[in-house]
């Protein structure tokens, strides 16, 4: 049986991103790579939150996620 070397976590995110910087803590030690990638339109076309967008950037300097 083979075993896993390295691990990583995707999130695609819309709204609701004040949530990813306590998932990003919690998350952290148990994975190598955390990648959060923007939606910038809902499914029913509505534009990203500026507020969404700097919530990632922020995680994102202060090293919580990788990309």
């Amino acid at each position: 049986m083979s075993k896993i070397s390295k691990l990583g976590l995707g999130i695609v995110c819309f709204e609701g991103s004040e949530l990813i910087k306590s998932i990003a803590k919690e998350i952290r030690e148990h994975v190598d790579y955390i990648v959060v990638c923007l939606q910038n339109k809902s499914y029913h076309g509505e534009p990203i939150n500026q507020f969404d967008i700097d919530e990632i950037n922020m995680c994102k300097d202060a090293g919580l996620i990788d990309e």
